[in-house]
């Protein structure tokens, strides 16, 4: 039988134990607290949605009267998305840079006033999917908050009034605003904003119901760009890579790598280090001045593979 349409549907029955869930602002205790637990920890998480059960739509050829038959297709769940305070996620996110991406069996509770336990989402083998780190901006007051995204096998309703297992994790305060960019031969020092940085993996299949995937072991990673934004005043040095790489088409002797670090609030110490590898400029675009925006320039630089530094 052919398709001749596939579109996705949410099924009703199976999303009623698989609610998303998003978390309110304030600490531990305020209403809708949202809570990770993992291998016995406990991180609070500034989001959490996703999971949800959903299926295809086969279109089935028109007969006579014109009229499509619909029937369900093979079930999945769509990824669970967590937004969290970066040292939890650290050891994950190296696992998974070094080409090793975690499958965690994850809770997400959702927490009342008494840190009781009003819903909880309970997520089998679910595989790191996606990282996201957040754009750096030094007139940004945002906290350095890093989103995973983990596909999961099943996910089902766990138990609700109890209390979270394990120990609380303490919440870490850094902030986007602070950062430094370090490129081999290039002038760094005027560059006000540093884009999401993402890496995706892929090669993992998972589902439930019908044509139920099958565990890739071959993982393919996506590396993101490094894109920065620079005041025309400190352009200088990624227009001269522009111009040698772009326009007089010169690779030999130029900037391969790059670190992009976060600082602690005076400047001194790093709080989270990313280092670039196989670093290339491919576009510089001018952007002109605007109201209250100066002229700058947009800088974007493909990466074979970031890392989280020591």
């Amino acid at each position: 039988m052919s398709i001749a349409n596939r579109v996705v549907a949410v099924l009703a029955a199976l999303s009623l134990a698989v609610t998303p869930i998003a978390a309110q602002k304030g600490g531990i205790g305020a209403p809708s607290a949202v809570a990770l637990e993992a291998g016995g920890k406990v991180f609070m998480l500034r989001r959490a949605s996703g999971g949800d059960a959903v299926a295809e739509v086969i279109v089935q050829p028109t007969g006579p009267q014109a009229v499509a038959k619909k029937r369900v297709g093979a079930v999945r769940f769509e990824p669970l998305v967590v937004t969290g305070d970066f040292e939890d996620f650290l050891p994950w996110i190296r696992d998974a840079l070094a080409g090793k991406p975690p499958r965690l069996d994850v809770s997400i509770a959702q927490l009342d006033l008494n840190q009781k336990v009003a819903h909880r989402l309970v997520a089998q083998r679910a595989q790191l999917v996606k990282i996201e780190f957040p754009a750096l901006d030094a007139s940004s007051k945002d906290l350095l908050d890093v989103t995973l995204s983990f596909q999961p096998e099943r996910v089902t309703s766990g138990t609700a009034g109890d209390s979270i297992a394990g120990s609380v994790a303490r919440q870490k305060r850094a902030g986007v605003a602070n950062f430094r960019v370090t490129i081999p031969g290039v002038d760094c020092t005027r560059v006000a904003r540093v884009a999401p940085i993402t890496v995706a993996f892929e090669g993992v299949a998972s589902g439930v119901g019908t044509g139920r995937g099958k565990v890739s072991e071959q993982i393919t990673m996506r590396v993101g760009d490094l894109a920065l934004g620079v005041g025309e005043a400190g352009a200088a040095g990624f227009v001269d890579w522009a111009k040698a790489t772009l326009l007089e088409g010169k690779t030999e002797g130029l900037a391969t790598t790059a670190t992009v670090e976060v600082l602690t609030q005076d400047l001194k110490s790093t709080v989270l280090r990313l280092d670039a590898a196989g670093v290339g400029l491919y576009a510089l675009r001018r952007v002109q001045a605007s109201g209250d925006r100066m002229t700058s320039y947009d800088v974007s630089c493909f990466v074979e593979q970031w890392a989280v530094g020591k």
